[in-house]
């Protein structure tokens, strides 16, 4: 079913892959709320980033990354459609730094629970129709030098209304 409608696409000459206008920002806007949102929930001792941990220097940092499937869940003709962004909560710990140990697994788990009970962060331009946990808090790796990174799952789905 999927190929004919694609065969379709192609002969009007469309890209059925290809992003509708005004998705990649949409798409950009929700990571940037997301991120944010998580930010406020993991509190202000982590510092919180979209793409990469901030570098080691004994400071308990946060990443926001996307998990890299597929955004699209349906586009619409008329424009818009519903999308989702999966992404993962990388919580790095420095045990040995100067300042309090946090608790990641309380960290996360605080997050876990606001994501199943419906927490969403405001994103310009979209509606939210869920938000999902898909990984529990977990230890995820132990460097050489003891710093610990925890990590959790997520997704949400949301709406773009056609123009």
């Amino acid at each position: 079913m999927a190929d004919a409608k694609e065969e379709v696409l192609r002969a009007l000459g469309a890209n059925p892959a290809a992003p509708a206008p005004g998705e990649e920002a949409a798409q950009a806007r929700v990571a940037e709320a997301v991120t944010a949102w998580v930010a406020g929930v993991l509190g202000d001792g982590v510092r919180t980033t979209y793409g990469e941990l901030c570098p080691m220097d004994g400071v308990d940092a946060a990443e926001v990354a996307a998990t890299g499937a597929d955004p699209v869940v349906r586009r619409f003709v008329s424009g818009g459609g519903i999308y989702r962004f999966g992404y993962d909560v990388f919580l790095r710990t420095c045990p040995r730094s100067s300042g309090a140990r946090i608790d990641a697994l309380g960290v996360l788990g605080r997050l876990a629970d606001a994501v199943e009970h419906g927490g969403l962060p405001d994103a310009a331009g979209v509606s939210w129709a869920g938000h999902t946990l898909t990984r529990a808090p977990c230890l995820y790796a132990v460097d050489p030098h003891g710093n610990e990174t925890y990590q959790m799952s997520a997704q949400a789905t949301y709406l773009v209304p056609s123009d």
